[in-house]
């Protein structure tokens, strides 16, 4: 046995060892996981790795969740779940266990930490307030390890209210406070290109194209959510500079996505389509988007498909994780990535082989309709835009099984994430 202190962490290739005492205590995933790595090195006859981690119950507040959310890659909203289901969409060949004890101990400790997410998050802020530097939401989502998506799980969660009841911010206009919480649902966006933009719209320019117009009426119907309202694109901007609170907190999300965006330019497979390949949407953004949604249209939608008749262009709303309550068995088809250039879909239920339904889709290129997949991990979650397909192969009835060629292969990020939820 070997026992170091801060020696280890990182920088040592010992593949031989297959247990791991941890003592330190920390809060940093990153450190966790250095130290992690060093039982997890490949070696002849070491097929898993014991670790007998002492530091969990070192403080009651120690952050199971921000450790566990770093280790599995998932969200941590659905960390306690997995745990209770036993970690069952880790990647291919990887399995992770918990005695029963730290089993209980790990549950608890995620039950409570959202349970007291928001007073967490207030002592935080004033703590780091307390340090005299000037507080930032991008320094504070650095230095607490807290993720953006905490500010907003609570009701009226936001960054104006966080820095309001921490006592660091003047008081602000309550009416003001619905709208900085609406902004959470941008929490997704990741087109550096696109964050740009609306960067110099908040600073007083205007959208020049009729791409960029249509862009500019997604964002008014991601923050505006009542179904019934209507906007034109024109209105959105005035809007929002209305409300000087709120932009102040949307400038402030801005930077904190523009940090993690992908700073590649965007390819964006239809020209009159503000949509990039690869990057993530919720539904209502597709269907602006698209043109479904207009000024003086906005129809209720959460069918799996939408075509679009006058272009030709058909629209296949994918969820991959299915153990939603929302899913019936008889609606919980088997969609998957094959690989990077291929997609398995399945039809709804009602459509048989040989029906116009079927035919529809084999013959789509003859009849000059273009299919556009864009898919989500589970219900509630962005959909990413893998952009136009083509169809390959199909087989079965009622629902029929259809394999799509993608025309832009899948980035390995995605391609893993979607393999390992198909299994």
């Amino acid at each position: 046995m070997i026992f170091t202190c801060d020696l280890f962490n990182e920088g040592i290739d010992l593949p031989f060892v297959d247990t791991l005492l941890l003592l330190r205590p920390t809060e940093s995933a990153t450190i966790f996981l250095q130290q992690l790595g060093r039982g997890l090195r490949l070696h002849p006859g070491k097929s898993t790795c014991l670790v007998l981690d002492f530091i969990g119950q070192h403080r009651e507040e120690f952050r199971f969740d921000a450790i566990y959310a770093q280790l599995t890659g998932l969200p941590r909203a659905r960390l306690r779940e997995a745990v209770e289901a036993g970690f069952p969409f880790l990647p291919s060949g990887c399995a992770m266990s918990l005695d029963k004890e730290a089993h209980k101990t790990v549950l608890r400790s995620l039950r409570t930490a959202v349970e007291a997410t928001w007073r967490q998050l207030v002592r935080d802020a004033a703590s780091l307030a307390g340090t005299g530097r000037p507080l930032e939401l991008a320094g504070f989502l650095a230095d607490t390890g807290h993720e953006l998506t905490d500010l907003y799980r609570s009701p009226n969660g936001s960054w104006t209210r966080l820095c309001r009841d921490a006592g660091v911010a003047p008081a602000t206009d309550d009416d003001d406070l619905p709208l900085c919480h609406d902004v959470g649902r941008l929490a997704h966006l990741d087109d550096s290109h696109r964050l740009a933009r609306l960067r110099t719209w908040l600073d007083g320019a205007e959208p020049r194209t009729e791409p960029e117009r249509r862009e500019a009426l997604m964002l008014g119907y991601l923050l505006a959510h009542d179904s019934r309202r209507l906007m034109a694109a024109e209105q959105v901007l005035p809007w929002l500079r209305s409300h000087p609170t709120v932009c102040h907190e949307l400038r402030a999300v801005v930077a904190v996505r523009t940090a993690h965006a992908e700073p590649a330019a965007p390819h964006c497979p239809v020209a009159d389509w503000p949509l990039a390949l690869h990057r993530h949407y919720q539904r209502r953004e597709i269907l602006t988007a698209c043109g479904v949604w207009t000024a003086t249209r906005k129809v209720p939608h959460q069918q799996g498909i939408e075509r679009i008749n006058p272009q030709r262009r058909e629209l296949l709303f994918v969820t991959l994780d299915k153990s939603d309550r929302g899913f019936s068995p008889t609606t919980r088809y088997r969609d998957y990535a094959i690989s990077a250039t291929h997609f398995h879909w399945e039809t709804q239920n009602a459509v048989a082989a040989g029906s116009d339904s079927a035919r529809h889709y084999a013959e789509h290129v003859a009849r000059g309709w273009s299919m556009h997949l864009f898919v989500q991990t589970r219900k509630g979650a962005p959909f990413a835009y893998l952009g136009p397909v083509l169809h390959e192969s199909q087989q079965g009835s009622r629902p029929v099984q259809i394999v799509w060629r993608l025309s832009h292969p899948l980035p390995a990020a995605l391609l893993d994430e979607y393999r390992t939820l198909a299994q």
